[in-house]
């Protein structure tokens, strides 16, 4: 991913959102576990704002407004990013595995939909703040977050909106005088679960419990301990979670079977029905809940709020050297 120099300040035009005017709305929330230099193409914001909070490595980004303005620069650990509507991109660093939080937010009703929040004596929300020794706090509002929209309890809009107002308070106040930075190194469980979740075909157990240096048995123990689960059953649970997503969006039974790992399609079905309670040809039916599958939420995970639309769109892969 190529930067260029920016050539203006952006979204110097949109309104502000004074405190009296915030009504936040969470339109989605998300954490993210990326291989190195992993890029995300060019993406579009319709509305609302992008708060991005870093928490290992590192990220490269360019960010365009609709007025010709352009952003680039580099977001750090400990770093809170924040893009408005237009169209903007991200790279993880060269060498480096990068961990974030993200949430989509509508800051205010109507016309205020597009705006930048605002403190008095502070300013206006700053695209990139040092959120210091607020950074584990910050990560419980986002994973409140994430929770509520997965589980949809009773006054779920009020939770998020809460956590989201919160967010904004801290990453506003942050843009005062510089902050001390934590850097948060993720332990070694956190770092298998985000590969598991990403490889889709994952190592052994006995193979997983070699590179931790632990006997098979031992390696099952600590697994449980610290998922709830076995690394069999959890495995499990990430195909049956695909499969599920997979065949709500009209695909075949046996073509899932076989891109979720399972040789024989029969077998799929009968597991299908014995964790899920019905078989796959009546997935259309489940509607699954906050504990249906999840013995342990999976590493990367993309939420949105019920009945609302995305903010942002893919566009398409950057153009190489861009």
């Amino acid at each position: 991913m190529k930067l260029e120099k920016s050539s203006s300040c952006c979204w110097m035009h949109l309104p502000e959102v004074t405190p009296e005017q915030l009504s936040p709305r969470v339109i989605s929330a998300s954490y993210w576990s990326w291989p190195q230099s992993l890029d995300t193409g060019l993406w579009e914001m319709s509305r609302g704002m992008s708060m991005i909070l870093i928490v290992e490595g590192g990220v490269r980004y360019q960010a365009w407004d609709e007025h010709g303005g352009q952003l680039v620069g580099t977001a750090q650990a400990g770093q809170m990013l924040t893009l408005f509507s237009g169209r903007m991109r991200y790279a993880g660093l060269p060498d480096c595995r990068v961990h974030f939080y993200q949430t989509n937010i509508i800051p205010a009703p109507g016309k205020l939909a597009q705006g930048v929040p605002v403190l008095p004596e502070y300013g206006r929300l700053p695209h990139l703040a040092n959120i210091g020794l607020a950074v584990p706090r910050v990560t419980a509002l986002f994973e409140r977050m994430i929770e509520a929209l997965y589980a949809s309890p009773p006054g779920w809009q009020l939770d998020t909106s809460a956590a989201a107002l919160e967010l904004l308070l801290i990453t506003l106040l942050a843009s005062g005088p510089s902050m001390p930075t934590p850097v948060r190194h993720f332990d070694t469980w956190e770092k298998l679960l985000a590969r598991l979740d990403a490889d889709p075909d994952p190592p052994s157990v006995r193979d997983l419990a070699d590179e931790c240096g632990l006997s098979t048995n031992h390696f099952i123990r600590m697994f449980r301990a610290y998922t709830g689960t076995t690394p069999k059953k959890y495995l499990l649970t990430r195909k049956l979670i695909k499969a599920h997503a997979m065949l709500i969006e009209g695909s075949a039974v046996n073509d899932v079977a076989r891109r979720c790992g399972f040789t024989d399609p029969y077998y799929f079905s009968r597991v299908f029905k014995q964790y899920l309670g019905v078989p796959p040809s009546r997935s259309a039916e489940l509607a699954l809940d906050a504990s249906a599958l999840k013995p342990h939420m999976p590493i990367n995970r993309h939420i949105r709020a019920a009945g609302t639309a995305e903010c942002a769109r893919y566009l398409g892969a950057a153009p190489r050297g861009e």
